[in-house]
């Protein structure tokens, strides 16, 4: 008797596979040699025995994957292994609001009036109501008998404590998931019922925290809520038993409260006051917690900073860890720029539901790196994005034969493909490629026979004002040059230097003009006042702007590859509102188009 036959394969998951191995081995037994598994009750006890086998070889398999980031699926688990290499994933962020508020009606008109921390206004976004709340206690003189609130922050959200009196098995949780981090405050009563506090602040970096620090840190638990926990007495300090710990926090909706703009006044102060409130401007910063691969993304490269920061690929982590309203970033060393600067490291970020951070976020960011994280002898420098826009023109053929649906329903479907590609870009270091793009539309639909589709690129930029100026863009693409001029233009605007209207032009030598345009349309060049390099994409131009004649200033130029790169500080978008798309029979040219 073959001895092979007595043994059984231990490498086979697949359940057949598994139930035909231990028919195998029976079959190497004497008693089973010439037995009729298939026609025996034995075979329904082989089929629980191989999916018996079948199933814990799956859930070990499972369970396995969970160990490892790379593999891990749950959410509890990529959680739990980011906390092993010291990545704590990023929570909710607050949407916040900069409000004017004029109140009048006090009695006895005093001096000076404080509105106190938590007054609360309301707005609304899609008939769902919002409460934001004052951050701070704020205080403002009499101004004509009215007391004028300007530039106050509001974030959106409900105010909760949480009381804990410490011991050596005191868990410090928060109970709640949906809480803004970056705003916790936590004060450290000495007694239950003193008045008396220290506060303790997040700590950041653990190698410079002395003994003495009144710190706290915080990890995520596998069930996702997020605890602190203080220092031993050597890194951090630690508070004595019987101590009173209040932490503060906000739990809030995170993202979607983002675009509020009307305010009104809604509770925590004096009602019988009057309030006339305006805002600067729509909520921002709101944002939802870091995804599953977001954390599996950037826990690894956290870790590998050592809390410094030496490459571009540092800057980039760090940074994105310190600050979480930052949604994408790229750096790149000043040996990568065009032309070369050595000794800086620049860095391009847009934060969370807005185009760019303001002149002092920037700074601070600067001001910060240098002082905790940079290499003495490497500047960093912040340079904003820059959104390349895609304008899509696409024609979709169909076979109607294979249709059950109508053009519109067809259109519709394309709609939505082309809604998903453009969610996957507007990040840094992505790429627009145009042959997945036309295999997405022709794939989309199952009539679909092909689809001719062109593209151009619209940079919009902001001019400065009032001053001649030159502009240089380099957008690393080239650019077509047809031989007739008109690959590159802009919006008009009007100019300093010119009565009418004005845009500007590429003719076919490289050279940029600037036209006249006057009330009925008719254009005149007048001066040549700029260059374009077709095969880099460096275009520069001279201008003295003084206002916007079209809604933005955009720069349009006809790619020569319709696969754009996304470099440097530079991000790829496909708006919808910017495609034009018809569909229409192949059996025909006659076809009314649906738009």
């Amino acid at each position: 008797m073959n001895n092979l036959n007595r043994q059984i394969t231990v490498d086979e998951l697949d359940f057949d596979a598994i139930k035909l191995s231990l028919k195998e081995f029976l079959r190497g037994q004497s008693n089973f040699t010439d037995f009729d598994f298939e026609g025996s009750a034995l075979s329904i006890l082989l089929d629980v025995l191989a999916y018996n086998t079948h199933y814990n070889a799956i859930y070990t398999n499972f369970a396995v994957n969970e160990m490892f980031l790379e593999s891990a699926s749950k959410l509890s688990s990529v959680t739990s292994l980011a906390k092993t290499i010291g990545y704590t994933p990023r929570s909710k962020l607050a949407s916040t609001a900069r409000i004017n508020v004029t109140v009048s009606n006090v009695p006895n008109n005093p001096s000076s009036v404080t509105m106190p921390k938590n007054t609360a206004f309301r707005s609304e976004i899609d008939k769902v109501e919002y409460v934001f709340l004052t951050t701070s206690d704020v205080t403002v003189s009499n101004t004509a008998n009215q007391f004028i609130f300007n530039n106050l922050e509001v974030i959106q959200g409900e105010s909760l404590s949480q009381n804990y009196i410490t011991s050596d098995s005191s868990n410090y949780v928060i109970p709640e998931k949906d809480v803004d981090m970056t705003r916790i405050s936590v004060k450290v009563y000495d007694q239950p019922n003193s008045n008396i506090f220290s506060v303790f602040n997040a700590a950041d970096d653990v190698l410079r925290i002395k003994s003495t620090d009144s710190v706290f840190f915080v990890k995520q638990r596998e069930d996702l809520y997020y605890e602190l926990f203080f220092g031993d007495g050597a890194i951090g300090k630690r508070p004595a038993n019987g101590s009173r710990v209040v932490i503060t926090y906000y739990k809030t909706a995170g993202i979607v409260a983002n675009g509020c703009r009307d305010f009104y006044y809604a509770g925590g102060w004096a009602g019988d006051y009057y309030y006339s409130v305006t805002s600067s401007g729509a909520s921002t910063n709101g944002a939802d917690e870091e995804t599953r691969d977001s954390i599996k993304f950037n826990a690894p490269r956290y870790y590998k900073t050592r809390h410094r920061a030496v490459t571009a690929s540092d800057y980039e982590v760090i940074l994105k860890q310190h600050n979480p309203l930052i949604e994408s970033i790229k750096a790149w060393g000043g040996e990568d720029n065009n032309p070369p600067i050595y000794g800086k490291v620049f860095i391009s970020s847009k934060p969370v539901g807005r185009a760019k951070f303001t002149t002092e976020e920037k700074d601070s960011m600067v001001a910060w790196l240098r002082e905790n994280r940079s290499v003495l002898t490497v500047v960093p420098q912040f340079i904003d994005a820059s959104i390349l826009n895609i304008e899509l023109t696409s024609s979709v053929y169909y076979d109607p034969a294979s249709s059950d649906i109508s053009p519109d329903s067809i259109r519709s479907i394309v709609m939505s493909t082309l809604s998903e590609i453009s969610n996957n870009l507007n990040q840094f270091n992505m790429n627009f490629l145009y042959s997945q793009l036309t295999g997405l539309i022709d794939n989309s639909y199952r009539a679909i026979t092909n689809n001719i589709t062109k593209l151009r690129v619209r940079n919009s930029i902001t001019p400065n004002t009032g001053v001649t100026y030159t502009h240089r863009l380099k957008y690393g693409n080239a650019i077509l040059n047809n031989g007739n001029g008109g690959n590159i233009w802009s919006t008009r605007f009007f100019s300093n230097d010119y009565d009418n209207r004005v845009y500007l032009k590429d003719e076919s030598d490289g050279s940029i003009w600037i036209f006249s345009e006057d009330q009925f349309g008719s254009a005149t060049k007048k001066k040549r006042v700029g260059d374009v390099d077709y095969n880099t994409g460096e275009i520069s131009f001279t201008i003295n702007f003084r206002d916007y004649y079209d809604s933005d200033f955009e720069i349009v130029f006809e790619p020569k590859s319709y696969d754009i790169l996304g470099i440097n500080n530079y991000i790829i978008s496909m708006p919808i509102d910017l495609v034009e798309l018809t569909v229409m029979s192949n059996k025909t040219n006659t076809t009314t188009a649906i738009r």
